[in-house]
């Protein structure tokens, strides 16, 4: 499987979810959701189990923020994996509900720690996803996508322009980021992590 460009060499790369059987309690949360426009956007790329085209990683450097025409908050930050920050920038227009792909990583009911994480330092790249008192994690913190690196939009931007979605299609539940705005060419992509 081919990697795309400017991919992280200590990332697995997973262009979807790992897949495990799922409590009841998840099944019947995110079934019973109702939200048929969902599943007509969603289910084209889940098919194809790819992750949108136009758009790529950035390293967030003095560069990056030129191009941005403003200073980047994770400017010169370091996470914690050991590598700079990076960004995820549209490589064309990108119009308002246009499905990104489904947000890779390994899925467990439990939360993964790693000795990496320092302190209490909160995993970059993992969902929470809870409902009726279940939890459930997806962790892209060594195996993942081009989402992981999709920023939180707060003091970035004043609006998101992804968002996150969660439905269920043949049996599974899945993960995934939808376009919520117009995106131009060269716009950061950037999401809400405190999203319920």
């Amino acid at each position: 499987m081919d990697t795309p460009k400017n991919w992280l060499d200590h990332f697995l790369y997973l262009p979807v979810a790992l897949p495990v059987s799922f409590h009841e309690v998840f099944l019947e949360a995110f079934l019973g959701t109702g939200f048929e426009d969902d599943l007509k956007i969603v289910v084209p790329i889940l098919e194809q189990q790819t992750v949108y085209p136009h758009m790529e990683i950035q390293v967030i450097d003095e560069a990056f923020c030129e191009r941005m025409g403003k200073k980047h908050l994770l400017l010169n930050k370091t996470e914690v994996a050991g590598h700079k920050a990076h960004g995820v920038v549209a490589t064309q227009d990108i119009s308002e509900d246009t499905v990104l792909g489904e947000y890779g990583g390994v899925i467990s009911f439990s939360l993964p720690t790693y000795p990496e994480l320092k302190n209490g330092s909160v995993n970059p790249y993992m969902w929470q996803i809870s409902a009726r008192g279940k939890k459930m994690y997806i962790d892209g913190f060594k195996a993942t996508n081009e989402l992981a690196f999709i920023n939180e939009y707060h003091n970035i931007a004043p609006e998101k322009n992804v968002e996150a979605r969660a439905i269920v299609h043949r049996g599974r539940l899945r993960f995934c980021y939808v376009t919520c705005a117009p995106v131009e060419a060269g716009e950061e992509l950037l999401v809400d992590y405190s999203q319920n």
